[in-house]
């Protein structure tokens, strides 16, 4: 394969796992749309507790099955790793459909996270056969934003759409799946035409590899520290807007979007930021403080559009900052692309549990006394997660494009 239709067919990959994650978020985030919201209490006899529970049982699979995942990607491959677990989407999507019980629909949101999931952990070696080693920030940053893109869909046309129908937005939302699988399956390549393929390993090497390296270990630490801080906006945000500032619901809904489109912009633009830098370390960590700072004097020294903006660019600044890191794995030299999928499946198992048990047992709890959260206290908290993440990514070796242009990357 010449260098040129290499260069041309990496983007359109990038573009593919980018379409996929971001119909998956579509989907399961129909449900909390507010015209959605009434219906599947109603249809369910369920409770906020309960519908929480469903908002974020996705999360659980990479809490359980990362490791798993990634250990098979290393065995046979991204491609058909990532293939299984679409599928295993389009069944929890077409389960929602017909579900009519709590239970049954836990396992189908459960289920339709691992397409998500897998491919977002499978993003690094499946990248690290396209892209150049420098180019690896920017495309997980692409990967990343895509869940961002899809809530942004879901919350820009699902009420005016479906006005209620939960039902017709499943089967459109299962319909968008079914057609990227469709799409993975066609179109998706594990690796350039001609490319060696890499040599077979037993099961759990990898795996080993992966549990030995303090890089990777470090690299899940950042990874949960920066879901704590993005958990804690992105869910906390407009309840916090309305209880602590007073907005109105037209005006909380706004702030949140701008929080959303900053977020997914950061993840898209920051990593080519750093990469212009060339030193990843001193990047991060810079940014990391300056976003932490930007949410702290936003949120409580602030008020109306001076907090809108300093948040929106916190996240803006903060979210971006975390995508050079996840394509660590497959540069690192004690990983390398023959492990990556292992290595990215501890970290996502870390940053899973991270931003499963981060907001909701560590920081909310410490922001709430006899039952009221301080939500001046739980912005600061999370916007600590930024500042701690950028202590930690200093902490791991430099793999800046400085770096490795020297290497011949």
């Amino acid at each position: 394969m010449s260098e040129s239709v290499r260069d041309s067919y990496k983007w359109k990959l990038l573009i593919i796992v980018v379409a996929s994650i971001a119909s998956i978020s579509y989907t399961q985030f129909q449900i909390t749309a507010s015209s959605m919201v009434p219906v599947l209490f109603g249809t369910l006899g369920i409770g906020v507790a309960q519908f929480s529970a469903l908002t974020t049982s996705s999360m659980l699979v990479g809490v359980f099955f990362a490791i798993i995942g990634g250990v098979i990607a290393d065995k046979i491959g991204p491609k058909i790793t990532c293939t299984i677990a679409l599928a295993l989407s389009v069944c929890g999507a077409l389960l929602r459909v017909f579900a009519s019980t709590y239970g049954s629909y836990f396992i189908a949101m459960f289920m339709l996270g691992f397409g998500g999931s897998f491919l977002s952990m499978c993003s690094a070696k499946l990248f690290a056969a396209w892209f150049r080693p420098g180019e690896m920030g920017i495309a997980m940053g692409g990967m990343m934003a895509a869940g961002s893109l899809g809530t942004l869909l879901t919350n820009a046309t699902t009420n005016a759409v479906f006005h209620g129908n939960l039902k017709a937005a499943s089967v459109v939302g299962t319909l968008l799946i079914a057609a990227m699988l469709a799409v993975w399956v066609m179109y998706a390549k594990e690796k350039p035409e001609g490319a060696p393929d890499l040599p077979s390993m037993p099961v759990l090497e990898p795996l080993k590899k992966a549990v030995k390296s303090r890089n990777v270990w470090l690299i899940g630490l950042c990874a949960a520290l920066a879901m704590g801080f993005q958990m804690v906006l992105n869910v906390n945000y407009q309840s916090a807007l309305s209880i602590a500032k007073g907005l109105s619901d037209s005006g909380c809904s706004l702030y949140s979007a701008l929080l959303t489109i900053g977020g997914a912009l950061g993840s898209v633009l920051m990593p080519n930021i750093i990469a212009k830098i060339g030193l990843n370390r001193p990047a991060i960590l810079g940014a990391s403080i300056l976003s932490g700072l930007l949410v702290i004097i936003g949120w409580n020294l602030c008020s109306g559009a001076a907090l809108a903006v300093l948040i929106t660019l916190g996240a803006f600044i903060g979210f971006g900052s975390i995508p050079p890191l996840m394509g660590y794995p497959a540069l690192l030299e004690e990983v390398g692309p023959m492990n990556a999928g292992s290595a990215a499946g501890l970290i996502t198992t870390i940053q899973m549990a991270g931003a499963f048990f981060l907001p909701a047992y560590v920081l909310t709890p410490i922001a709430t006394s006899n039952g009221v959260t301080n939500y001046g206290i739980l912005m600061t908290l999370g916007a600590v997660c930024s500042i701690l993440m950028g202590a930690a990514a200093w902490l791991l070796p430099e793999l800046g494009t400085r770096t490795l242009s020297k290497k011949g990357g």
